[in-house]
């Protein structure tokens, strides 16, 4: 299941944002769709910097490179 902490950081600012584990998203049982949206609002709300880490080998990970 989707991080609840990315789901309601809509709206906020922070000045860092760490994203642990990108590769692995969507969980198994999760959208992609859905997985990507609330991984692009957490990713917005880094005002100074942003930290994703992945797994290139899984397929989220691969879309991100």
């Amino acid at each position: 299941m989707m991080s609840d902490d990315m789901k309601v950081s809509k709206g906020l600012e922070l000045p860092v944002v760490a994203l642990a584990g990108v590769g692995h998203m969507p969980a198994k049982g999760e959208d992609e769709q859905e997985a990507a949206w609330v991984f692009s609002v957490a990713a917005t709300r880094a005002m100074q910097w942003l930290l994703i880490t992945t797994t290139l080998e899984l397929v989220f990970g691969v879309r991100l490179k």
